[in-house]
């Protein structure tokens, strides 16, 4: 994203993941065509999306639409409204206007923070007892928040990236221990 608020990207495009509609490739970067102004932007394995200044999120790649489907563009998510946004690998989570992390796409590691293990959610979920969050951030199949001076993850922690003090995949946020 550039000061502007356009959006560029290149690389191999399989299935929309570079935004760049029909084009198959971009070997520099290429802008993307946009409606709105992009403020941010999260890219994980096969899908990317934008907060744009009018706090519309906009998605595309490989199913990240409700229906699951691929976009090859840009695509406004229907009734999403946030400040923030994180792609993991499979999931995509926002931090709302209202400071509620909302999390959707495939859930089976308790990335969603829903508390339950949804294969998945095609809407965003509320992420369980997480007020006040400023800031989000994905990993493979895991999530991270910033609520305050609190940092808060879940999901998959078989090598403890979670910062928990354990191993146990979490489908609800824990307090990562300081030191």
């Amino acid at each position: 994203v550039r000061e502007d608020g356009t959006l560029h990207c290149w690389g191999l495009n399989r299935r929309g993941r570079a935004a760049l509609g029909a084009l198959p490739e971009a070997l520099t970067p290429t802008e993307v065509p946009l409606s709105v102004r992009a403020t941010r932007v999260s890219l994980g394995g096969a899908q990317g999306c934008i907060v744009a200044d009018d706090e519309s999120v906009h998605c595309w790649g490989e199913q990240v639409g409700p229906g699951v489907t691929d976009l090859d563009r840009p695509t406004p998510m229907a009734d999403v409204r946030a400040v923030d946004v994180a792609v993991g690998l499979q999931h995509i989570c926002v931090v709302t206007p209202s400071r509620e992390a909302r999390c959707w796409g495939i859930g089976v590691n308790g990335e969603l923070g829903t508390g339950a293990t949804p294969t998945r959610v095609d809407a965003p979920g509320e992420v369980v007892a997480l007020p006040g969050v400023d800031e989000i951030t994905a990993g493979n199949a895991h999530t991270c928040a910033r609520a305050g001076s609190d940092l808060y993850c879940w999901g998959f922690n078989n090598r403890g990236q979670l910062g928990a003090g354990h191993r146990a995949t979490t489908h609800v946020p824990v307090l990562v221990r300081s030191p």
